[in-house]
């Protein structure tokens, strides 16, 4: 039966992935306005001195679930959304919720050490926003975007690269915006994929100083054959690595032209990039 076939569980498998993923962004955004709306207290916030509110270690998480505002919670909220549904996917749902903590976290502790003592206590998600900038960034580097009220698409690097250029340069400027906390929010990200997703790893800030094709347009002949040179020992494709670009391509082909049309090799790595979401335990 159709059902039965491989590739047709396999898209099974991912629709499951990449809905579990998506819990997670919509789970935390619930949260978010959760304690907008009911208006809980300010405990929770970022306080960095000891008077009538003090530091508490768990104000570490917890100041990225209160925000300063509408419109504070409706930016924050909408840039989850925007860029959680691009990067959510591919890492899952676990290592996207470890991704989104530890860019809030690694905000938190870059804004403590540099304002140690300031009379103002820090809210928001904007560091934990930031980091999940930053996967999309190395991830899907290439990707164009719409923002509001910015008419023409940029590419998710290009935006990453000129905030985190703002964000030095405004980090003396006395406002009332945590500028190192969204440098920390990109720096936590960063450090996580690159010692625990490498291998999802698209572009990185090395490319920066490299005239390599990371820094052009990913183009690709949708209907040329897969390399069919790329086999092991015994044969049979070998397959290290398969891109979230790639499997989207792999999932185009087969809706246009059917599952006959794949070589062994495409077929190979349909099974390989299953495997890999098992392995991440969806």
């Amino acid at each position: 039966m159709l059902g039965d076939r491989s590739y047709m569980r396999f898209r099974d498998d991912y629709a499951e992935h990449a809905r579990k993923a998506m819990q997670a962004v919509w789970a935390i955004i619930g949260i978010n306005i959760a304690v907008f709306l009911l208006n809980i207290g300010e405990n929770g916030a970022l306080y960095l001195w000891a008077n009538e509110y003090k530091f508490q270690p768990y104000q570490l998480v917890t100041y990225m679930f209160f925000h300063d505002g509408f419109g504070h919670i409706f930016f924050n909220m909408y840039g989850l959304y925007l860029f959680g549904s691009m990067v959510a996917p591919i890492l899952g749902r676990n290592r996207f919720l470890i991704l989104y903590f530890i860019s809030g976290i690694g905000g938190a502790l870059l804004h403590l050490a540099a304002n140690w003592g300031a009379r103002f206590p820090t809210v928001g998600a904007s560091g934990a926003l930031f980091g999940v900038m930053m996967a999309v960034a190395m991830l899907r580097p290439n990707t164009e975007i719409f923002l509001l009220f910015i008419p023409v698409p940029i590419k998710v690097k290009t935006l990453v690269i000129v905030y985190a250029v703002l964000e030095i340069l405004s980090s003396g400027r006395l406002d009332n915006i945590a500028h190192l906390a969204h440098l920390g929010g990109f720096v936590g990200a960063y450090l996580y994929l690159i010692l625990f997703c490498k291998r999802d790893v698209v572009w990185s800030l090395k490319d920066l100083f490299k005239n390599i094709k990371a820094n052009q347009p990913e183009t690709f002949d949708r209907h040329a054959p897969a390399d069919s040179s790329k086999t092991n020992a015994a044969g049979e494709p070998e397959i290290k690595h398969v891109s979230q670009k790639e499997i989207d391509r792999l999932l185009d082909k087969i809706s246009e032209e059917g599952i006959n049309s794949l070589t062994d090799f495409e077929r190979a790595e349909l099974q390989f990039f299953r495997e890999q979401m098992q392995s991440r335990g969806r």
